[in-house]
């Protein structure tokens, strides 16, 4: 998997492509929580319109889920949007969000770029949906 991490005013965005395992998406997160602009709580744009998840099941979307748990002291209670544009990738995404409801943080799965920046940008809920 390629990625690239951008800091943006109020966010970071995370653009990924190619195929990818869950080690790709731990490498990704240590190379975020590295960044010199990272600051835990911090809201994350990842657009992954172009991953490849042909490789995926309900196992590996386990893994994913459990690597987004351990590291909720990080997310906190911050926006993290998710982009994904197919109907493969969308249905992976609800499966790992549903895994992943023990996190704090905001998280919402957008067919469609456009909103997304918007939305994760914005001040989080009082009632974070995890």
């Amino acid at each position: 998997m390629e990625y690239t991490i951008q800091q943006k005013p109020g966010y970071f965005e995370v653009t990924a492509k190619g195929r990818t395992r869950p080690d790709d998406f731990n490498e990704l997160c240590a190379r975020l929580f590295e960044h010199a602009g990272w600051q835990p709580g911090t809201p994350v744009l990842f657009d992954f319109r172009e991953m490849d998840f042909s490789l995926f099941d309900v196992n590996l979307i386990k893994e994913t889920a459990e690597i987004t748990r351990n590291n909720a002291p990080q997310w906190q209670t911050a926006r993290l949007a998710v982009v994904l544009d197919s109907d493969l990738g969308l249905g992976l995404g609800n499966m790992w969000l549903s895994y992943s409801n023990d996190v704090q943080a905001e998280i919402k799965i957008f067919r469609d770029y456009p909103p997304a920046p918007a939305w994760v940008s914005e001040p989080p809920s009082t009632a974070a949906v995890g």
